[in-house]
This record gives C-alpha cells, sequence and structure tokens, in this order.
C-alpha cells in the first residue's frame, strides 16, 4: 500500500516514495490567489481548516505557526483527509495547507495551490509485506509511480529527491 507516513511498523517493509512540501489551498479570487509563495504571516487571522488534533501534521503545523507567533481562525470543521479539505476550501469555508499529490488532483477545481514557505514536509512511504519480496508487476508498478511524482510535481515541492 501507499501511505503518507514514515514507516515504523515492525510487521511492514517500507521505502520512501516521496517527501513532499505542503501547498497553501485557497479559493480562486482570494485575498492570498495571486502570491507567489505563502509564508506563516500571510495566514493571520485567516479562517483556517486543519487535520483533527491527534495527526502528526497537524501538530508540526501548529508548532510552525506557533513558532512564527501566528494566530488563524479555527475554522468549525477538519478533516484528516487532504480531498476533503481541498473540498471545504473550494466551499469557502476557510484555507488550508494539504500535500501537493492531493493538489495535482484539485488543480483548476476553483482553487488555487500555492507553495507555502518554510516547507512543512509530509513522507509517501509505500509498504510491503516483510514476509515475501514484491512482485515483478509490483516493482514496474513502482517504478513509474516514481517516475510519474516526479515528472508531474513540481520539483521546487520535493524535499529531497535522492530516489
Amino acid at each position: 500500500g501507499i501511505v503518507n507516513l514514515a514507516i515504523g511498523h515492525t510487521g511492514t517493509h517500507g521505502d520512501r516514495l516521496l517527501s513532499a512540501a505542503h501547498v497553501c489551498a485557497v479559493p480562486v479570487g482570494h485575498r492570498l490567489a495571486g502570491k507567489q509563495v505563502i509564508v506563516p504571516a500571510d495566514i493571520e487571522g485567516e479562517w483556517f481548516i486543519s487535520q483533527p488534533p491527534h495527526i502528526e501534521t497537524r501538530l508540526l503545523i501548529d508548532a510552525m505557526f506557533a513558532a512564527y507567533g501566528v494566530k488563524y481562525q479555527p475554522a468549525q470543521v477538519e478533516s484528516p483527509v487532504a480531498a476533503t479539505l481541498c473540498s471545504l476550501v473550494a466551499a469557502g469555508q476557510g484555507i488550508s495547507l494539504v500535500d501537493p499529490v492531493t493538489a495535482m488532483e484539485y488543480k483548476g477545481q476553483d482553487l488555487c495551490f500555492i507553495p507555502f514557505e518554510p516547507s512543512v514536509p509530509l513522507e509517501f512511504s509505500v509498504l510491503t509485506p516483510l514476509q515475501s519480496r514484491p512482485t515483478k508487476l509490483v516493482e514496474s508498478f513502482l517504478a513509474h509511480l516514481r517516475e510519474f511524482v516526479f515528472t508531474e510535481l513540481d520539483p521546487r515541492l520535493v524535499v529531497n529527491s535522492s530516489l
């Protein structure tokens, strides 16, 4: 399977697929939509749609905002799913930080995705069983997936491309 977390489970073998930086999702026409890069100060006072507090990414994002002294308005909704965050942003519920892989799927759907600095990286890993090697088909698929991601993803959003 493909997961968006670093690997630490003892029953599986994990290979890092990608470490990518979050992007800021804003509705088309939003005051931040024309920016080339969004920084923490830009989020001050905005309605911000977060992941739930038990998600590690939420903790990293909250810590980053706190380090910069940024206070945002918590939106009335949260979601652990980036696609849902994108839908909520498109519906005008606020802005959010989402992974760039999900953003590729929502591009052009009344949303703008703008690089965010400082980078808040998210790890994507591939899980395979410890007891057996991946089949040739799986290996071929993973090679294609890596090539696709690095071809399609904005290079500014790849945190470490040593794969």
